[in-house]
C-alpha cells in the first residue's frame, strides 16, 4: 500500500508525495520545486522517482531543480517525452507496469487534455492520479 502527502504548488495546483512500504518514494507531476523541496527536507527524504502525467508546465516546470539536487529518474509518457522539462528516464505507455518498490501501478493513457497524457493507478491502495484528466465543477479543458 502506498501513502500520500498532498503538497500545494503555484497558487491552485497539487504535486503528491508518494511512498511505497519499503520507502521507495516518488514525486507526482511536480510544477514547483521549492514547495516540493522543502517537504522532502523536512521529511528528510530523498525521492527515487519524479512521475508525470503530462507535459504542462504546471506539471512539469520543477522536474529539472529536483533531478537534480536528488538524482531521481524522471517518468513521463512515451507520447510526449520530448516535451517533458528534465528528460525523461523512463517512458511510459498504455498499459505498462510501473513499479514503485513493493507497488505497482498501472498506467492508463488518456488522450484529451493532452494527446499523450496517462493516469497511474495503485490498484491494491484504490489511489489513481490523473493529472488533468479528470476535473470537477467545469474546471479545465481539452487542448489537444
Amino acid at each position: 500500500m502506498i501513502t500520500v502527502q498532498i503538497i500545494p504548488i503555484i497558487e491552485d495546483n497539487y504535486a503528491y508525495l508518494i511512498q511505497s512500504e519499503d520507502g521507495t518514494t516518488a514525486i507526482l507531476d511536480a510544477g514547483e520545486a521549492s514547495p516540493i523541496i522543502d517537504v522532502l527536507e523536512e521529511r528528510g527524504l530523498t525521492p527515487d522517482y519524479i512521475l508525470t502525467t503530462h507535459h504542462h508546465w504546471d506539471h512539469v516546470n520543477g522536474n529539472s531543480k529536483i533531478k537534480a539536487k536528488y538524482n531521481a529518474k524522471i517518468a513521463a509518457p512515451e507520447k510526449e517525452a520530448p516535451l517533458i522539462k528534465g528528460g525523461v528516464d523512463i517512458t511510459l505507455k498504455d498499459g505498462d507496469i510501473f513499479t514503485l518498490g513493493q507497488d505497482k501501478a498501472q498506467i492508463i493513457e488518456t488522450a484529451g487534455h493532452t494527446m499523450g497524457g496517462i493516469c497511474f493507478y495503485f490498484k491494491e491502495s484504490g489511489i489513481i492520479f490523473t493529472g488533468d484528466s479528470v476535473f470537477s465543477l467545469g474546471c479545465g479543458r481539452l487542448f489537444e
